[in-house]
C-alpha cells in the first residue's frame, strides 16, 4: 500500500536546515509510534499486529517516509544483533554514516546507523 495517499506530506520547509527536518520527522515518528501503540492496531484501516514493539516503530517510520518527502530514503531498514534480533531500525539514505530518522533502544533518534554500531562496537 502507498501510504503517501493517506498521509498529510510536509517538504522542507527554505528557512530549514536538514537536521532541523530530521528532527521534526523524528518528532513525528515518536507520536506516530506512540499513536500506533495506544489504539486498536488499525492504522489507515489496515489491521497490524504489534507483539513487539520495533513492529509498531517499523510502522510509524513507515508514516514517517510518507510523510516527509524530501527525506530522499529508500524504505525503513534494520540492523541484527549477533543472535538475528533488531537491534536498530532506520529510514535508509543509502550511505551507512548519512544522519536519519532511527530507532534505537525504545526510543527514536538522529543518528547514523553506521555510527551506532561503531559506538556499540566499542
Amino acid at each position: 500500500m502507498n501510504l503517501k495517499n493517506y498521509v498529510k506530506q510536509r517538504e522542507q520547509k527554505t528557512s530549514e536546515t536538514n537536521l532541523q527536518y530530521l528532527h521534526a520527522a523524528r518528532k513525528y515518528a515518536s507520536r506516530a509510534f506512540w499513536e500506533i501503540r495506544n489504539t486498536d492496531h488499525y492504522v489507515y484501516g489496515v489491521m497490524y499486529n504489534y507483539g513487539h514493539e520495533s513492529h509498531a516503530a517499523a510502522a510509524a517510520l513507515e508514516l514517517t517516509e510518507a510523510r516527509f518527502i524530501d527525506l530522499e530514503t529508500f524504505g525503513v531498514d534494520c540492523e541484527l544483533n549477533g543472535e538475528g534480533h533488531i537491534n536498530i531500525l532506520y529510514l535508509n539514505t543509502g550511505d551507512t554514516y548519512d544522519p536519519t530518522v532511527c530507532f534505537y533502544r525504545g526510543r527514536f533518534i538522529v543518528s547514523s546507523w553506521g555510527d551506532i554500531v561503531e559506538r556499540a562496537m566499542s
